[in-house]
C-alpha cells in the first residue's frame, strides 16, 4: 500500500494512498483532497494524478476545466431515489428532471449542499437532469433508473 501525506500550503491538503503502474512507464496516484480554504466541512474530493516515466505530472487534457463539476448526482444508475451534492458556494439551487422526450418530470429546490430526490414513481429509463441557480451554477447530465 502506497501512502503519502502531502500538505499543499497554497490551497489544499492532499492524501495520496494508492499507486498503479501504467504501460508508458509512469503511474497513476489516487487519493483525496481537502480544500481547507473554501469549506469548514470535513469532506474530501477524490484526486487522481498522472506521472510520466520521469516522475513529472502530466495531463491528457488541454483544458482540465471540462472535468470539473460543481454538482454531482448519485447513485447512477439508481432505483427509488438519487442524491445530489452541490458545491458549498451554491447553498440554494434547483434540480429539474426531464424524460427522454424533453418533458419536465420533476422540479425540486436544493437547500444547502445536498438533497435526496424521490424517484420511485418514475418508469425505468434514461432521464436528463439540470441543476442550476442564480449565482452561476449550471450542470446537466443523464440519470438512469433501473
Amino acid at each position: 500500500m502506497f501512502y503519502a501525506d502531502i500538505k499543499m500550503t497554497r490551497n489544499a491538503y492532499y492524501i495520496m494512498n494508492s499507486v498503479l503502474a501504467t504501460n508508458d512507464g509512469g503511474c497513476l496516484l489516487g487519493g483525496s483532497k481537502y480544500d481547507y480554504e473554501n469549506t469548514n466541512e470535513l469532506e474530501r474530493d477524490i484526486y487522481i494524478l498522472k506521472l510520466n516515466n520521469q516522475g513529472l505530472l502530466t495531463s491528457t487534457e488541454e483544458n482540465n476545466s471540462n472535468l470539473m463539476h460543481e454538482a454531482i448526482v448519485f447513485p447512477n444508475p439508481g432505483t427509488t431515489k438519487f442524491n445530489i451534492r452541490v458545491a458549498a458556494q451554491y447553498p440554494e439551487s434547483t434540480v429539474e428532471l426531464y424524460n427522454i422526450n424533453g418533458e419536465l418530470i420533476l422540479k425540486n429546490e436544493i437547500i444547502g449542499k445536498s438533497a435526496e430526490i424521490e424517484t420511485s414513481f418514475l418508469k425505468t429509463g434514461t432521464y436528463i437532469y439540470k441543476i442550476y441557480n442564480k449565482s452561476g451554477l449550471f450542470e446537466t447530465g443523464k440519470w438512469i433508473k433501473n
